[in-house]
C-alpha cells in the first residue's frame, strides 16, 4: 500500500509541476507586465479560440490528469500519461525557444491539441497495460 501512496504522490506532483510549468511559459512568453499590458496581450484577449488553445487547454489537460488520478483505484494508470504530457510540453517549449523560424510559435497552439488527442490517451493506455499485465498488476476481485 505504501508504494501506491508514493506513486499517487508522484503523479500528483508531476501534474502540479505541469500546471506550474504552463503558468510559467504563459507569463514568460506573453511579455505582460502588471503596469502596462502589451499590444499582443490585448489582441489575444480579443481572439477567443487562440486564448482557449494557448491558455485554457494546456491547464485543462493537467486538470484531467489530476481528476483521473483521484478517481482511479491505481495511480499507475495515469502516471505514464502525466510523464508523457509533461515531457512533450517541455520539449515543445525548448523547441520554440531555440528555434529561429518565424513560425515556431505555432507549436504552442498545436502542442495542447496533440497532448489531448495523442499523448494523453497513449499514456493512459500504457498505464492500463501496466496495471493489467505488467509489474503493477492490480489484483481482480473474484465475482
Amino acid at each position: 500500500m505504501a508504494s501506491m501512496v508514493t506513486i499517487r504522490g508522484i503523479a500528483t506532483g508531476l501534474a502540479c509541476a505541469g500546471i506550474a510549468f504552463q503558468l510559467f511559459t504563459m507569463v514568460a512568453n506573453s511579455g505582460f507586465t502588471a503596469l502596462s499590458p502589451s499590444e499582443t496581450d490585448l489582441e489575444l484577449a480579443e481572439t477567443g479560440l487562440a486564448a482557449l488553445l494557448m491558455f485554457v487547454l494546456p491547464l485543462a489537460i493537467y486538470g484531467i490528469c489530476l481528476l483521473i488520478e483521484r478517481r482511479a483505484v491505481d495511480a499507475v494508470l495515469i502516471l505514464p500519461a502525466v510523464i508523457g504530457v509533461l515531457l512533450f510540453d517541455i520539449d515543445t517549449y525548448i523547441a520554440v525557444e531555440s528555434s529561429t523560424s518565424s513560425t515556431a510559435a505555432i507549436s504552442l497552439v498545436v502542442a495542447p491539441i496533440l497532448n489531448l488527442v495523442l499523448v494523453l490517451p497513449l499514456g493512459i493506455a500504457i498505464g492500463w497495460l501496466l496495471t493489467r499485465f505488467g509489474p503493477f498488476k492490480t489484483p481482480r476481485p473474484d465475482g
